[in-house]
């Protein structure tokens, strides 16, 4: 991991990229312990070596631990009160296409066990889950829904067609 993150912090520089300075492992485990969780190592260790945040890539930049863009649609609930509860997906799920629209104890799910990582426009957010079975995967919350990060995806209209595919197949 030391590697990877080396050639990560070499990539940062060359381009220029304005990280935000490192965090302690003290401040790590003050904010792990005020909400009952535990980092993922990976990421954790991205905060004492590269930066607690910064940008402005990828996209609009990378997020400071435990805050939200300033234009994210769900910042009410961003005050990380649902951050220690087990993150409840296990597959994608589009609501858009739900004939009913969100159903809201599902919906309220996507607040659960998860941090904002960045913000990559169009109402587009990587998420990285810290509680529950998905623990230390990055997921996509979308305007239209919830995904895990394993397919590429450039933009919301990738992320709606995808959608849209899925549920035609069901």
């Amino acid at each position: 991991m030391a590697a990877q993150l080396q050639r990560i912090a070499a990539a940062l520089a060359r381009i220029g990229a304005a990280m935000n300075p490192c965090l302690t492992q003290h401040e790590i485990g003050q904010f792990e312990r005020q909400h009952g969780i535990g980092l993922p190592d990976d990421y954790a260790d991205f905060l004492r070596t590269i930066g607690n945040g910064g940008g402005p890539v990828p996209y609009y930049g990378l997020m400071p631990l435990g805050r939200a863009p300033e234009r994210f649609p769900l910042a009410d609930i961003e005050a990380l009160t649902e951050i220690g509860k087990p993150f409840p997906f296990s597959e994608g799920w589009c609501w858009e296409d739900d004939e009913d629209g969100p159903v809201p104890d599902r919906h309220a799910g996507v607040h659960r066990g998860r941090l904002v990582l960045g913000h990559e426009g169009c109402g587009d957010y990587p998420i990285l889950i810290v509680a529950g079975p998905q623990r230390g995967k990055v997921w996509h919350l979308a305007d239209i829904g919830i995904f895990p990060m394993t397919q590429p995806r450039p933009s919301s209209t990738g992320t709606r067609r995808r959608c849209r595919s899925r549920s035609a197949a069901e």
